[in-house]
């Protein structure tokens, strides 16, 4: 299942649709995700009428205090804060790609 939540999506129909194994833990990006998801709230929610994910990033519940706390606390001396950060929005733009992929094949054979 993927770290970030993406209703309206079955993580079943995405692997069989894509082929892929089942993910593999990464603690690394669990751990970041983790961290920072009480302070920064974010998901997919289903699709918008052409069929595109929406997500759905809460910016007036943004504890920015605190995320910036978290993120001291999972870099390593001398990484930047930047770091986990871009982790896991690389991540995020890599499962919206997968999810826009899937809704166009999905609209297409209706």
């Amino acid at each position: 299942p993927s770290p970030i939540v993406i209703n309206g999506f079955d993580d079943e129909s995405l692997r069989t649709f894509f082929q892929m194994e089942p993910r593999p833990k990464n603690e690394e990006l669990d751990r970041i995700i983790q961290r920072i998801r009480p302070h920064y709230s974010c998901n997919f929610h289903k699709w918008d009428k052409a069929g595109h994910p929406v997500i759905i990033e809460m910016i007036g519940r943004i504890d920015a205090h605190n995320a910036i706390k978290a993120i001291k606390n999972l870099v390593r001396p001398g990484q930047p804060l930047s770091q986990p950060v871009a982790e896991m929005h690389s991540f995020q733009n890599e499962l919206a790609n997968y999810l826009i992929r899937f809704q166009d094949a999905k609209m297409q054979k209706v």
